[in-house]
């Protein structure tokens, strides 16, 4: 039984492990040889010669260029035969390949499990963070959190004591009594634990003076973005109140936060943006959105993290259609990937969220609609996955590139999304110090085979990453 649950609720795994770990009763994770390391031989720096250069603003390659990396910036970037290297300088040839920006996952949470475990276990975060490495994700946006223990690793990470993408962190969500993702706990959770999870992993604020107060705990505990539920997922969780949602906004404001919401519809969108919300987690995947609205969302001038990649795991889960690509089987245990493909059984699952993934499953044109119209609209789009059981962080960003490319986006657009539009969200900044390659700017960069502007593919093609100015080595699991 619970391995038909973690496969059809993502979030339950985290819940699950709060209690379990509360009581005693989980198992820790999986040794798994390391996915990178740091390459001794750029002591110095690092020179990358006769590479084409992507401007991911303009959507143009520069060609035969020599790019310079010292410290953790970019200093110099000359015509190709033009840097020379010094004594620690490790050098690359970059001959008929292209250096991108470092890919920036703008929806995700650190703390979960890619694997659908038939045992409760721990998350191996590091290995998590390893795996964005990996798969170039040098950026990641942690778009809510129940675990504050994510404030410790972010740090970690900051003072280069483990590898890992740099973090900007939302705190613990904040929602309606009995919200979302409160609801998906009374319906899923074993009564003897629900007790311990129902006050843990959200804020739930039936007042404007109670959504003040929880984005002041939040700000306290180290959120440098508020998460905010407006979506009722599932259909009988309760709806934040316009008032309440509305404090939410101007508290946030107030102390110079942002404000993200996760919602579903049409309604839940139009909700968010009136109340003020900075970006919207999660596109309109519930229902068609009326073309008379498209505009009016558009009007709104609210940046949109589609996330498809989870909707598109979540209504396939247990179904035996999942096929690995590359990266996963370069990245994954491989007992994780033969899980994946299982056949789950239904029989004890709570009829409403069958309902909502078979809604999901009857809905699935309408992702693509939507985000296409959108899109054409001049709605801002990032990419992000929404890390949850069945995706695999990393390399479940290409996967939602392709998704995008799927529903219309061009791979220029695609690649804006996936790193300059996020960085300047992110950073605050029209001129981001990431998600561009530039002299001064922030070395984080992905070295790829062929040029993504022809063949997104390219992208998941990856020879060489940077992470803030240092080299990593790369190691893929062994073959099987």
């Amino acid at each position: 039984m619970l391995k038909t649950l973690l496969k059809l609720s993502g979030l339950l795994v985290l819940l699950l492990l709060i209690g379990a770990v509360a009581i005693g009763f989980v198992l820790k994770p999986k040794d798994l040889p390391p996915l990178v390391s740091y390459d001794s031989a750029a002591r110095s720096g690092v020179l990358i010669q006769n590479v084409s250069v992507l401007d991911v603003e303009a959507g143009r390659l520069q060609q035969d260029l020599d790019v310079l990396v010292a410290g953790d910036k970019i200093t110099r970037i000359g015509a190709a035969g033009t840097l020379n290297a010094t004594d620690g300088v490790a050098v690359i040839n970059g001959n008929g390949q292209t250096l991108v920006p470092g890919f920036v996952d703008a929806h995700t949470h650190l703390i979960s499990l890619a694997d659908l475990p038939g045992r409760v276990k721990l998350p191996n975060i590091e290995r998590n963070l390893e795996s964005f490495l990996y798969s170039g994700v040098t950026t990641i946006f942690n778009a809510g959190e129940s675990d504050n223990k994510i404030y410790s690793f972010r740090q970690r990470v900051r003072d280069g004591e483990i590898p890992g993408p740099q973090m900007f962190v939302a705190g613990k969500f904040i929602t309606a009594p009995d919200g979302h993702p409160v609801r998906v706990v009374q319906l899923m959770a074993p009564k003897w634990i629900r007790w311990y999870l129902e006050p843990r992993i959200a804020h739930q604020a039936g007042t404007p003076a109670e959504a003040r107060a929880a984005v002041a705990e939040n700000q306290q505990d180290g959120a440098e973005f508020i998460k905010v539920m407006v979506a009722t997922l599932p259909g009988s969780a309760k709806r934040i109140s316009p008032e309440v949602l509305a404090a939410v906004v101007d508290e946030a404001h107030k102390r110079g936060l942002k404000v993200v919401a996760h919602i579903d519809s049409t309604s839940d969108a139009l909700m968010a943006g009136n109340a003020g919300v900075d970006h919207w987690v999660h596109g309109v995947y519930h229902d068609r959105i009326p073309d008379e609205k498209i505009q009016t969302l558009a009007d709104f001038k609210i940046p949109m993290t589609p996330s498809m990649i989870v909707f598109e795991n979540t209504s396939q889960l247990g179904r035996g259609n999942f096929k690995p690509i590359p990266l996963e089987l370069e990245t994954a245990d491989p007992e994780a990937l033969k899980r994946m493909t299982a056949i789950g059984d239904k029989t004890k699952v709570h009829q409403e969220l069958l309902d909502w993934t078979d809604h999901l499953r009857g809905n699935r044109a309408d992702w693509d609609s939507n985000t296409q119209r959108l899109n054409a609209a001049g709605v801002t789009l990032f990419v992000g996955t929404d890390f949850q059981p069945g995706l695999f962080p990393g390399p479940s960003f290409h996967r939602e590139m392709a998704l995008l490319k799927k529903a219309g986006l061009s791979n220029k657009e695609i690649i804006k999304a996936a790193t300059i539009n996020p960085a300047r969200f992110l950073s605050n900044e029209q001129d981001p110090p990431f998600g561009v390659i530039k002299t001064g700017k922030q070395a984080d960069l992905v070295l790829v085979k062929g040029n993504p502007l022809d063949d997104l593919n390219a992208l998941s093609n990856i020879t060489q990453v940077i992470v803030r100015g240092k080299l990593l080595k790369r190691h893929a699991m062994p073959t099987q």
